[in-house]
């Protein structure tokens, strides 16, 4: 009887042990976090580019002026394609609904979905994005 009983705890022990499936890597707390810091990265690159007018291309990280101490949590990519600046990050599902409620309702962010950037709030923005946005993309525009 003692023997099923340890097989059972020793087995119920075991599954605090296994890895959590990638959904529920970041707790809803941390997901402020990486929000934050993803908008921090987004205003330091919208301020380079209104100061900068003419800007093509990727603006690079160290043109940017990011507060001291300043660390990327994901991966925050920008590139200005004809004469709109879009500010995007691979997988950015879990961050949409964050984003566009600290961005107030914009209807300036949203998903890549098949080319098309869709928000959660108005569906499609009617604007096709450029190729090098990955599908699944969380993205914002600007003009």
């Amino acid at each position: 009887m003692w023997g099923y009983i340890v097989i059972i705890f020793m087995a119920a022990i075991s599954f605090l042990f296994l890895p959590l499936p990638q959904d529920f890597k970041h707790a809803p707390q941390d997901m402020s976090i990486i929000t934050d810091n993803f908008n921090h990265y987004q205003g330091a690159v919208i301020a380079f580019y209104n100061d900068n007018p003419g800007t093509t291309g990727v603006i690079p990280d160290g043109s940017l002026n990011l507060i001291s101490g300043y660390s990327a949590i994901g991966p925050w990519q920008n590139q200005v394609a004809g004469g709109i600046l879009y500010i995007y990050t691979p997988n950015g599902q879990r961050m949409v609904h964050d984003v566009v409620r600290q961005m107030k309702n914009s209807r300036r962010v949203g998903l890549n979905r098949s080319g098309r950037i869709i928000s959660p709030l108005y569906g499609d923005l009617d604007l096709t994005l450029p190729a090098f946005i990955p599908e699944g993309s969380l993205v914002t525009v600007f003009q």
